[in-house]
């Protein structure tokens, strides 16, 4: 399986579970969504165990890991974080 036919999988499969949060407001999750279809997919036998690997999505995940933590650094409130732990 190609690398584009397998990313769209892969964003067919976040499209459907944004949509099922949004109808839901909230109560389903988009990543239980998610979860849940990959591993009936998986599974099932309709997704193939590499899908991931093809798709590209690994490399891209391990290159983004330390912009993500340097961004959740950023989003931290000192003063707040120090009231919460300082008596």
């Amino acid at each position: 399986m190609s690398g584009v036919i397998s990313l769209t999988i892969l964003l067919v499969i976040y499209a459907a579970s944004e949509y099922v949060a949004r109808r839901t407001n909230g109560i389903i999750d988009t990543v239980l969504t998610i979860s849940v279809l990959g591993l009936i997919g998986f599974w099932s036998g309709v997704l193939p165990k590499n899908l991931f690997s093809n798709s590209g999505v690994e490399e891209f995940g391990m290159s983004i890991v330390g912009l993500m933590l340097t961004s959740l650094g950023t989003t931290i409130n000192l003063s707040e974080l120090k009231r919460q732990w300082c008596p």
